[in-house]
């Protein structure tokens, strides 16, 4: 949960970002090391004012992964995983008239992961 800015015309705008995500993984070959096989679920969520407009918009993504865990004997753990995505997003805006406007678009993205960190 956050914000994001984005410069409109030259000024700063701010809106509101939400995101949540889940993963689940498996690990064939040794327990919590090495060849991942799994699959990630995300949720984006965005909006905020610009002038007299209000815009929202919302995405989900869905997708397998393959991917690798090293951890050292020091503990520093390595995390590499790719896969594909199912994206379907849309977004609505409405202005101070009642005028507005909608979008809907869906594809498949690439999925890249890189994760470091330190396993204890």
């Amino acid at each position: 949960y956050g914000e994001t800015s984005v410069e409109v015309d030259g000024v700063s705008e701010a809106f509101t970002t939400l995101e949540l995500g889940a993963q689940v993984a498996a690990y064939p070959l040794e327990p919590f090391r090495s060849l991942q096989v799994g699959a990630e679920a995300i949720y984006v969520s965005i909006s905020g004012n610009v002038e007299d407009v209000q815009g929202t918009g919302a995405g989900v993504g869905v997708g397998p992964f393959v991917g690798y865990k090293l951890v050292t004997e020091g503990g520093f753990t390595f995390v590499a995983q790719l896969g594909a995505q199912y994206l379907a997003a849309q977004a609505k805006a409405e202005d101070s008239t009642g005028s507005s406007a909608a979008a809907k678009e869906s594809a498949v993205i690439p999925l890249l992961n890189l994760d470091l960190g330190w396993s204890f």
